[in-house]
């Protein structure tokens, strides 16, 4: 019974590893796939010492990961793309590790549960294996939220940083981190003593919000490629897609509410008026004019489903149902 015991929060480990040797198997001599090269390019002239200009102008990430890859593909003379995807695989093994760490801590007895959850997420599951920012950038902002919940802020700051230099949109995951800390500490107070060892405890979380800024203002955009296509605005799209693939994703779970949905409506009926202003936000915020959400249809089902769901406001009526569904445990 105490091997059992033993064995049993392990056993995500002998089903997380065999399927992504296999998978890198199946893909590793592949041809590339959409953005691969651009990543390559960038990953070889860094092998090279052939740095340019040029260099960081093919991808809009800050070059974080490609450094990474490109010193330990150095090792190997020779950053083949078999070589670099695997060793973007391994990265993507250390996030699955990282993640179940992080499930210990939270909730100990669906650790194993939670952690294989993450390794099959659908949106996810593709780039543990391609030449991709996304695994690589999630291992660092999950060591950074595991040294977080350790109480170990600026370690955890310092990854925040590192998670940064990958991805800039990261910066929003430290901003949640430092809101964590306040409430860690009790609602941060205004004495003197308490604002310093707040400042001191959040000081790289703060320096990384500092230099994003101040490269913003350097820059004029926060890419380093194509900012006409990444403008300094906010956009709702990917929100409301979230809530539609949310729920059917748990559609069984999420057609049972519509009872629910009916009680919560009759025993509070003044929410029918929120519900028509927020309809009415929706039927004009929810739009998919970014030109990228316009290319390729029959390849990009993300770009098809987009395109089917904004097209006419009756369509987005239809489709608004899913997202009331998702207002339940807030009503």
């Amino acid at each position: 019974m105490a091997i059992q015991k033993k064995i049993k929060p392990l056993a995500w480990i002998f089903i997380v590893l065999p399927i992504m040797i296999a998978s890198l198997v199946l893909i590793k001599d592949k041809p590339f796939v959409i953005d691969e090269p651009h990543h390559c390019k960038v990953i070889e002239e860094i092998v090279e010492h052939n740095i340019t200009d040029k260099t960081f102008q093919r991808v809009t990430t800050f070059p974080g990961y490609h450094f990474v890859i490109g010193l330990l593909s150095h090792l190997f003379k020779n950053p083949s793309l078999s070589l670099v995807r695997s060793l973007s695989t391994i990265f993507s093994f250390l996030s699955v590790l990282v993640f179940h760490l992080i499930a210990k801590e939270i909730e100990p007895q669906k650790a194993a549960t939670k952690t294989l959850q993450y390794f099959f997420f659908p949106f996810l599951f593709i780039f543990f294996f391609l030449v991709y920012t996304e695994a690589f950038s999630l291992l660092l902002v999950m060591l950074s939220f595991y040294f977080l919940t350790k109480g170990r802020y600026k370690t955890s700051g310092v990854f925040g940083l590192l998670s940064v230099l990958v991805r800039q949109d990261n910066i929003i995951w430290l901003g949640f981190f430092v809101l964590l800390i306040i409430l860690e500490k009790g609602k941060l107070r205004l004495g003197k003593k308490q604002i310093l060892s707040f400042l001191s405890e959040a000081s790289i979380f703060i320096f990384s919000f500092g230099a994003l800024v101040a490269f913003l203002f350097w820059n004029k955009s926060f890419v380093l490629s194509d900012p006409g296509a990444h403008p300094f605005s906010i956009h709702f799209a990917n929100l409301f897609l979230f809530f539609l693939l949310h729920f059917f994703l748990f559609l069984p779970l999420n057609i049972s509410h519509l009872p629910q949905l009916v009680k919560i409506i009759k025993r509070k009926p003044w929410i029918i008026f929120p519900m028509i202003i927020f309809f009415v936000f929706y039927i004009f915020a929810f739009k998919a004019d970014h030109p990228y959400n316009q290319w390729t249809l029959d390849y990009f089902l993300r770009n098809r489903l987009l395109y089917y769901a904004t097209r006419r406001d009756l369509v987005k009526t239809i489709f608004l149902y899913p997202l009331f569904t998702q207002s339940l445990p807030w009503l």
